[in-house]
């Protein structure tokens, strides 16, 4: 369930660097927009390290 909930929490992140990334181009804000850019590519490594990440699993002692 943890790991659904981080990939969920990514996607949800990406959509959001998405969105903001947009705005700011459309207006022409070309430094505001570069650090959307720098979270867009972040949630992008964010979400590769969560979904190739190994399940956790309990151990029984």
């Amino acid at each position: 369930m943890t790991r659904l909930k981080n990939a969920a929490f990514t996607v949800v992140g990406l959509f959001i660097a998405l969105a903001a990334f947009a705005l700011f181009a459309s207006f022409g804000l070309a430094v505001v927009g570069a650090f959307a850019f720098v979270a867009l590519v972040g949630g992008l490594a964010a979400a590769i390290a969560t979904l190739t990440a190994p399940q956790r699993t309990t151990i029984d002692v």
